[in-house]
């Protein structure tokens, strides 16, 4: 296992991309699996002073990852849901699944802290580490929501272009785009259409929002879809409704 060459990976590849995203996220789960094996060998062999060694190792590339992956990707997060909330998807279900076995892994490793004789620093090592994945936790979670909103938001606005284009309703409607505000329930819509009196605005949001709830009944009318679970993520989820309102712009 390359441990340096790693750490240097994560602290030079700052996360541009969905692609990148994902590269890194790999790289994260694939060296947090080697290094934790390596601990379980090195205590194996009474090599405690290795394990020492290995774990703070893991320190300093999780507090990489947590910064230069983690932190960075919410500037882009939004645009990679509407990109490939799917592909998004599955790229935070399998971080979350690493996460969660490696916090069990370092939680167990810490209530054996006297059969391999940690030192005080060596400690707070291993309590730093389980406090930067629980904040790496929620992080992904807040963008878990986000990708499930972003799904919502796709599927809510083609049905409205769909039924807008079919009803042959005043204007058309050509983009999309909402909060990143969890509980924010507006779905924004815009047109290229003129609309000579500003004050139809207000009818057409009106009659859009009337829309959208039509839409929303027929979903729960009919059978839920089941999505198969990958790594815990639970994609039947996409199946709550985020928005209750339209607004054009």
């Amino acid at each position: 296992m390359d441990v340096k060459k790693s750490i240097v990976s994560l602290a030079l590849c700052a996360t541009t991309s969905l692609m990148s995203f994902g590269s890194n996220s790999k790289e994260f789960i694939n060296y947090s699996e080697k290094s934790t094996q390596a601990i379980l060998s090195s205590a194996e062999q009474r090599k405690y002073s290795q394990i020492q060694k290995l774990i703070l190792e893991m320190l300093n590339s999780t507090n990489l990852f947590y910064k230069n992956v983690v932190l960075i990707s919410n500037k882009f997060i939004y645009n990679w849901s509407r990109e490939n909330s799917e592909e998004v998807g599955k790229y935070l279900a399998n971080l979350v699944s690493q996460i969660d076995q490696t916090k069990v892994f370092f939680k167990n490793l810490y209530k054996r802290h006297k059969d391999f004789s940690f030192n005080k620093e060596t400690k707070q090592n291993i309590k730093d580490i389980m406090a930067l994945l629980d904040s790496m936790r929620k992080q992904i979670q807040f963008y878990i929501d986000l990708t499930y909103k972003g799904i919502d938001a796709k599927h809510s606005f083609r049905g409205l272009k769909k039924i807008v284009e079919m009803e042959r309703i005043e204007i058309s409607i050509d983009d999309y785009w909402y909060s990143d505000e969890i509980d924010n329930n507006t779905l924004f819509v815009s047109t290229k259409d003129t609309i000579k009196e500003p004050s139809k605005i207000f009818d057409i949001e009106d009659r859009l929002t009337e829309l959208l709830k039509f839409l929303s009944a027929k979903k729960k009318e009919m059978p839920q879809i089941e999505f198969a679970k990958i790594a815990g993520f639970d994609f039947n989820a996409i199946n709550k409704q985020h928005f209750d309102r339209v607004s054009l712009v």
